[in-house]
């Protein structure tokens, strides 16, 4: 039903003639059972109805009554509206003006009559008009109802056009902004397609020169899930496990470890396991052996992480990945390292051996020449003679002297040289070598004298015989190479650097250039010419260097060829915070003149005096009847043995007698017995005296396992009259000190 069937059905109502099948077929479309219509009665004061129901009511019964009926119904549905000025809308009826419409039915259509009589508002309120005599005729009404309601519909189509061009306009805007981004996104898609190629191009290569490097350094990686227990391995960790490159890149965790070798395993799988552990950091490092399919052992070294999954305590690992390297040819290499240095330690102990064997075996007879020159000087009285005697002697302290020097050399080389740092004066360490070697300087008309730039520290912590040695060697080769003039010592103190500087300057021969640093290379010389004037060894500066080295110092020279030279080494002082300061004066010589025939002298007299009975045990013959003539002609009493055992049953003897041993000099190596066992079987045997060594082995640790045996003292080979006479009196005295 369109809007101007609504109003005729409106009009029609006007009617009496047909007002109630006119409001019947309003009621259906409505969806209602009746439409009842009522019109205010101002002479009665009461509603009437004016279509819908029949004039009449049953007796007794007003329309007032019948609303209130059908409003309290259950099965109708009735609403009384009272009009007010304008218009009251209920949920069941509507009133306007004079009129109560009332719509009796299905409560759910009743708002659609609602909306209904909303839009013909203005109709029911021509109709009302009319009804109160207001309208003079239906079409007249009907007239007026249309044009306000085309003006209407003009107002309505115009917001409508008006809505629709906006949203025309909204709308091509909104076009052309998804042209944009259409656009905008067709050229982002683009690049992202070139990128894309570009990526997996680099991919390629890059996976390319990763399968290139991982063959060439033997490397593969691994991948795997731990919950699934399943590892996808590389091509080429496939290789490295001796398995086809086409095998299946998945295996099992356990055939990871299956192929590690069975004494590696266990380390492995304990390595394993700890990266597996959720309370770790989930790294795995080791070097192990695996054993390939073909039995060929090869060495890898496995790095790898652990992934884990969720937070502690449901922490859990999730998966691993790491990479194994190949690494067979450097353990090779290094077990080649290790069989060389063993080598090499062999041939080293092999030569320390020898040279002790040599020293052994050329210090015993070198004891038999020196000594019995001695001896054989001191009987002479012609003094051709004696000058012979002294030929052979100082010949034979040469020999010693190059023996020295290998032996040093020997010893540092093979780093069994210990530093012991002690307190120690620096002032009475270098008077003791000015007194040592000022002699030798006054045989050759040289001054020698000793110089400090400043204070010094009283005392110093180092290792003094070192120092010692040092400053013997660097003095002695200036008087060596000097003519005339003189040799200086120069100490200085940098308390700031903690360093302790010594100059030895001399006015020798000089050094060339181009020979400063050949002087510190073993066994070279600047003259090595079979005319060379300046004998020795060629070892002394070499020897001197190492020994600065071991003291943490420096040594370089200066030097100008015939005006002399100059070495300096300086050394650490340690911590000079508590250190005393002191200001020596300069020790001088003058220059002395030397009675070159009082040389060969005879000073036995000068020879300590012995009280005493000694046992001598030697295997030589020459050495026990050099040691008898030695202690005899100092007024003591000699016993001799060939051998440990026999040492030991001779001083049994003794001690059984009454006429006790006070001393013995024991040789270390002898047939039978060596002086060592029998050293010890002394001690044990209750003897206290003095036992001093007489060793060919000059090396520290033979002196040093001297002492932990048992032996007081020990006394080098060749054997000096006057150090045996000295340490035989010391002993015998109980002066230690």
């Amino acid at each position: 039903m369109n809007f101007a069937q609504t109003l005729d059905w409106i009009a029609s109502l006007a009617a009496p003639a047909t007002r109630f099948e006119t409001a019947q077929q309003f009621a259906r479309v409505l969806g209602v059972e009746h439409l009842i219509v009522f019109a205010e009665d101002s002479d009665v004061g009461q509603f009437l109805p004016i279509s819908g129901f029949a004039q009449t009511l049953p007796e007794g019964k007003s329309w007032q009554t019948f609303l209130r009926g059908c409003r309290d119904s259950a099965r109708h549905t009735a609403t009384l509206a009272y009009p007010v000025a304008d218009r009251q809308c209920c949920a069941n009826g509507i009133s306007i003006g004079s009129l109560v419409i009332v719509l009796l039915g299905d409560p759910r259509a009743s708002a659609v009559g609602l909306d209904l009589f909303e839009q013909t508002r203005r109709g029911w309120e021509l109709f009302a008009y009319g009804v109160s005599g207001e309208l003079a005729s239906a079409a007249s009404a009907r007239h007026a109802m249309d044009a306000r309601e085309a003006a209407e519909q003009s107002r309505r189509l115009l917001l409508s056009l008006d809505s629709a061009r906006r949203e025309l306009q909204d709308a091509v805007v909104a076009a052309d902004q998804e042209i944009d981004r259409r656009r905008f996104a067709e050229a982002e898609v683009s690049r992202l397609l070139l990128a894309e190629k570009q990526f997996s191009r680099l991919l390629a290569e890059s996976e390319a020169r990763l399968r290139l490097a991982a063959r060439a350094a033997g490397f593969g990686t691994y991948y795997g899930d731990v919950q699934a227990n399943q590892v996808s391995v590389s091509r080429e960790f496939m290789l490295l496990l001796g398995l086809p490159a086409d095998h299946n890149d998945t295996i099992r965790l356990k055939r990871l470890l299956s192929s590690v070798h069975e004494d590696d395993r266990d380390r492995v799988a304990r390595k394993m396991d700890k990266s597996l552990d959720p309370a770790g950091n989930g790294e795995f490092q080791d070097e192990h052996r695996i054993v390939r399919p073909d039995g060929e052992v090869r060495w890898v070294m496995m790095r790898g992480s652990t992934i884990f999954a969720g937070d502690p305590p449901t922490r859990y690992p999730s998966h691993i990945a790491g990479v194994a390297i190949d690494i067979t040819e450097r353990h090779q290499y290094e077990d080649q390292l290790k069989e060389a240095r063993h080598a090499a330690e062999a041939a080293n102990e092999a030569k320390s051996l020898f040279l002790a064997n040599m020293s052994h075996e050329i210090r015993t007879p070198m004891t038999a020449i020196l000594g019995f020159a001695d001896l054989l000087h001191t009987r002479l009285q012609d003094r051709k003679d004696k000058a012979c005697i002294e030929t052979i002697k100082a010949n034979g302290d040469h020999l010693c002297e190059i023996l020295n020097d290998i032996l040093d050399l020997a010893k540092i080389e093979a780093g069994k040289v210990n530093i012991r740092r002690q307190a120690h004066s620096i002032v009475a360490l270098v008077d003791h070598v000015h007194a040592l070697l000022n002699g030798r300087a006054a045989e050759k008309g040289l001054r020698l004298h000793v110089q400090y730039d400043g204070s010094i520290p009283s005392e110093l912590h180092t290792d003094s015989k070192m120092l010692r040695q040092i400053l013997i060697n660097l003095v002695g080769n200036a008087i060596k190479f000097t003519e005339r003039g003189e040799v200086r010592i120069i100490v200085r103190c940098h308390a700031r650097d903690e360093r302790l500087e010594i100059d030895v300057v001399d006015t020798g021969i000089g050094i060339p250039p181009s020979d400063v640093e050949t002087i510190f290379t073993p066994f070279e010389q600047l003259d090595n010419s079979a005319t060379r004037k300046h004998g020795g060894t060629g070892l002394g500066l070499a020897i001197t260097r190492r020994l600065v080295e071991l003291l943490d110092g420096t040594i370089r020279v200066e030097s100008e060829v015939n005006m002399g030279s100059s070495f300096r080494f300086t050394f650490s002082t340690g911590s000079l915070e508590h250190a005393k300061w002191i200001s020596p004066s300069a020790t001088q010589t003058e220059t002395p003149k030397v009675n070159r025939t009082n040389r060969g002298q005879d000073v036995s007299e000068e020879m300590p005096e012995i009280s005493g009975r000694i046992l001598a045990v030697d295997d030589s013959r020459d050495i026990r009847f050099l040691v008898q003539a030695f202690i005899r002609a100092a007024g003591g009493e000699v016993l001799s043995a060939v051998n440990g055992a026999e040492g030991i049953q001779k001083w049994t003897a003794c001690r059984d007698e009454g006429t006790p041993i006070d001393a013995i000099l024991m040789d270390m190596q002898m047939p039978v017995m060596d002086g060592i066992t029998a050293t010890q079987q002394l001690r044990n045997q209750g003897f206290q005296g003095p036992i001093i060594a007489l060793t060919a082995n000059a090396l520290q640790r033979d002196q040093q396992r001297c002492l932990a045996a048992g032996y007081s003292d020990f006394i080098t080979k060749p054997i000096d009259r006057r150090e045996l006479l000295a340490k035989l009196s010391r002993w015998l005295t109980h002066d230690t000190s």
